[in-house]
């Protein structure tokens, strides 16, 4: 807040210092030309006045004019910068109102795409003991998919939070964060749809990640996203894979091309190629 009215106040103080200087000129240039107008008529007027007492009243009204004329002009000189400091101090204000809603959208959307993750994995938790627990009685499995379908469903809300607040983000300067939202989304809804067990997800929310997917691939090259790019692309593959239907062959083509593409990827770590290898193993073959 300090460094906020610091730089508010070092602007108003440049604008003042830099107004005067061009008004201190059209200031002389006007009182001088009128200083001397006056001068001048009061020589051409008083040479034809012959009673002293006529010339003092007519100097009199002439400087009254003069004084008159400075005062409406140093009044519009007033309004003009009041009016100029008025609109530099909005704009600013309306800067820094806009880096405020932007920061706390920035800190909303990273919260609740860090507790979507979270859920997620705890749901990825409860899939392992399903496995483990195969065997158990019907009771206990049942619960249990009632727990991790909670999860999935608490992580896909949060994860669908986390986006609409990033959509209000300035797409430059938050570009990485938006597509992390963006990813994550589409990531739980196709986990949701293959591991999920009676977890039913409705057909907006299917296009919209498709959407999102075939935007992710278009924009997000390995240039900008080094570290994280593998990750989008599996991502966006797994939502070809399973969002999309199953007579849609073009789509589960396409993921599975990406997923070709990075297990042939040498930047990628050989363990990283491995996991895909094993999570992809049987829609490759099938």
């Amino acid at each position: 807040m300090r460094k906020w009215l610091s730089e508010i106040g070092e602007g108003l103080r440049k604008s003042l210092e830099s107004q005067p200087k061009w008004w201190f000129v059209i200031v002389v240039s006007l009182v001088s030309s009128v200083g001397g107008g006056a001068i001048v008529l009061f020589v051409v007027v008083g040479n034809d006045l012959v009673n002293p007492a006529e010339k003092f009243d007519v100097f009199v009204e002439l400087l009254l004019i003069l004084v008159t004329f400075l005062a409406v002009l140093g009044y519009g000189m007033y309004i003009w910068i009041r009016g100029k400091l008025e609109s530099r101090l909005n704009e600013k204000l309306q800067k820094w109102e806009q880096k405020i809603e932007n920061s706390r959208n920035l800190f909303r959307a990273r919260v609740l795409m860090s507790m979507g993750y979270n859920f997620w994995l705890l749901f990825d938790v409860e899939k392992i003991k399903e496995k483990s627990n195969s065997t158990s009685d019907s009771t206990s499995d049942n619960s249990t998919k009632k727990v991790s379908n909670r999860l999935i469903e608490l992580a896909i809300d949060r994860a669908k939070s986390s986006l609409d607040f990033a959509r209000k983000l300035h797409e430059k300067e938050c570009k990485e964060d938006i597509y992390r939202c963006k990813n994550n989304w589409v990531y739980f809804l196709a986990d949701a749809a293959f591991r999920a067990d009676d977890f039913e997800l409705s057909e907006p929310d299917k296009k919209d990640a498709l959407k999102l997917t075939n935007e992710i691939l278009a924009e997000v090259c390995k240039k900008d996203y080094r570290d994280d790019f593998y990750e989008y692309q599996e991502s966006c593959a797994w939502a070809l894979q399973h969002l999309s239907e199953k007579e849609d062959i073009i789509s589960k083509k396409r993921a599975h091309d990406v997923i070709r593409k990075l297990q042939d990827d040498g930047d990628i770590p050989f363990s990283k190629r491995k996991k895909i290898k094993i999570d992809w193993e049987y829609f490759l073959d099938n």
